[in-house]
């Protein structure tokens, strides 16, 4: 007779159990990131959670582009079909890349010239000072310390959706720019 009294109790308090634990909230799924391997890829993207490049929402891949045979080269949103995307690296907190000069000159190292407000994120072929980008959390391209929420994809002067650091003109869009070891498309 105990050994039933106790046989029902244990299964009253394992319903009970398995009745509360069922009624509590799950938890989301971690995602772990692929860590970016050195040297990188560029896209845009309108969420900062980690995950392949290809099935990010809103993707851009993200090349280098000269204005007008201008000596400051500045980030651009590129659609499929492209030849190459550039490759990146960061050291010192600058963020780098090689490129062709103005008008086809040799290849160059060109290094960003920092996160100025309203201002596209450019990069020229001379020595830089020790600059104020990283990769915040391994992939979100960050300045000033860790802040990756303040890049906007704009509309320049010829029509080209430039990468910016805390755009504010009406055609600015809020954007998260990431580090990939994949092109997107």
């Amino acid at each position: 007779m105990l050994a039933m009294k106790t046989t029902l109790l244990s299964t009253a308090v394992l319903s009970g159990l398995s009745s509360l634990t069922s009624a509590l909230p799950t938890l989301p799924t971690l995602t772990t990131c692929t860590p970016i391997i050195s040297p990188f890829l560029l896209i845009t993207t309108t969420t900062p959670n980690c995950g392949p490049s290809t099935t990010m929402p809103n993707v851009s891949a993200i090349s280098v582009y000269d204005p007008a045979h201008s000596t400051t080269l500045n980030l651009r949103t590129i659609l499929p079909g492209y030849n190459s995307l550039p490759n990146f690296t960061l050291a010192d907190g600058t963020l780098q890349t090689i490129s062709f000069g103005p008008f086809g000159l040799k290849p160059q190292l060109y290094n960003a010239t920092g996160g100025t407000s309203n201002q596209p994120l450019g990069f020229q072929a001379a020595a830089s000072p020790v600059g104020r980008l990283g990769l915040s959390m391994g992939y979100l391209l960050a300045n000033n310390d860790d802040d990756s929420e303040g890049w906007t994809l704009c509309k320049d002067s010829y029509g080209e959706t430039v990468i910016t650091w805390q755009g504010t003109d009406p055609s600015c869009q809020h954007t998260y720019v990431q580090a990939t070891n994949t092109a997107p498309y």
